[in-house]
């Protein structure tokens, strides 16, 4: 179990990691409706894979406009890519592996908005390390809105089928959510913070 976290201190500062789609092409102006009510929550601060593009690009944009402090916690491949931006703190980590168990540790929570390889690999990295430290005080929340984790939902419930993971040990330890105003009511929950 995790301890310090908020969920221990009620009304303390809420440590969320974003994990999501560092890629240009696709559409991200679409996730402002939802980043600007989350990142309005009172005591958030953000742990976040990067910067420099795509929807990671978005969120860190979001976080300096509403002045949330963020951690970038990056390979050491793209640690200069980070030297011009305003944060926090850049932690640099020799490997991907490395890299999501510190953004697992640090943070409180984690939240998933489309992505792919990288995003795809911090959800299992996240939900292997919840299962099998039993940390049940470690909401991970899988943003569907837009249907881009349907086939992990699939990929999730073929596995039960086929009896190689039980169904607690997959959707009993994360969330899928499919709407903004039910990711914000859960988080703002977590220890009772209210807006800004």
């Amino acid at each position: 179990m995790k301890t310090g976290s908020f969920f221990y201190e009620k009304g303390g500062t809420m440590k969320l990691f974003i994990g999501c789609s560092s890629v240009d092409f696709m559409e991200k102006e679409k996730y402002r409706h939802l980043l600007n009510p989350l990142l309005d929550i009172d005591k958030l601060e953000v742990i976040l894979g990067g910067a420099t593009s795509g929807l990671m690009q978005l969120v860190y944009q979001m976080c300096k406009e509403k002045k949330v402090p963020i951690t970038f916690v990056v390979h050491q491949t793209y640690q200069e890519e980070t030297e011009n931006y305003v944060h926090q703190q850049v932690l640099a980590a020799s490997t991907t592996m490395d890299r999501s168990k510190y953004c697992y540790q640090k943070s409180d929570f984690c939240l998933f908005l489309n992505g792919g390889i990288g995003t795809f690999c911090e959800f299992f990295s996240f939900l292997e390390e919840k299962r099998t430290a039993k940390d049940e005080n470690y909401p991970i929340y899988i943003y569907n809105e837009d249907h881009s984790f349907d086939v992990l939902y699939q990929l999730l419930e073929d596995m039960e089928q086929r009896k190689v993971a039980s169904r607690k040990d997959l959707f009993e330890l994360c969330e899928f959510i499919d709407s903004q105003e039910e990711l914000i009511e859960k988080i703002k929950n977590l220890n009772g913070s209210d807006m800004k």
